[in-house]
């Protein structure tokens, strides 16, 4: 699920979905592998905290057309406990943070980057790169229209 190709997880989404339908009741998942899958599909369900705060509901983003910018969005910090502590800080258990800018070139990456250079973990990384691709969707149809399909298969996943 953390692809940063759409396609390949719309496919992914879908795939699951065929035995939940299927063997909802009859097909036991292991414990540790459904609350990982259950907080991954939780995350791509809720889409971005960012968006509906500036008045964008799913209703506004399945809408055709281009959705323009709030002037609210732009660089934003992401709070995050690392897995483990850098060799250059000091000991304790205390939060990172990184910022991104989902308007630079190759967002991805730099995320991949920030992830590895800081310990962030694969949770935290699914929604700092779900943020982005939510606010870079305002300028593409094509791909909010695709991450507005990924979000409601993410939700009738987890109502099954």
């Amino acid at each position: 699920m953390l692809t940063n190709d759409l396609d390949v997880l719309h496919a992914t989404l879908s795939l699951l979905m065929r035995p939940a339908q299927t063997y909802a009741h009859q097909m036991p998942i292991e414990k540790s592998l459904n609350k990982t899958l259950k907080a991954r599909l939780i995350t791509l369900a809720k889409g971005s905290d960012v968006l509906r705060a500036n008045g964008l509901n799913l209703r506004a983003l399945s809408a055709p057309g281009e959705i323009p910018l709030p002037e609210a969005l732009g660089p934003f910090q992401v709070t995050f406990y690392p897995t483990q502590q850098p060799d250059d800080r000091p000991g304790g258990s205390g939060s990172s943070q990184i910022t991104i800018d989902p308007f630079t070139d190759k967002v991805q990456e730099h995320i991949s980057q920030e992830a590895e250079k800081n310990f962030m973990s694969v949770e935290d990384q699914l929604e700092t790169r779900n943020k982005v691709r939510w606010i870079l969707s305002l300028k593409d149809e094509q791909e909010r229209q695709h991450l507005v399909a990924i979000r409601l298969l993410a939700i009738a996943e987890l109502c099954k």
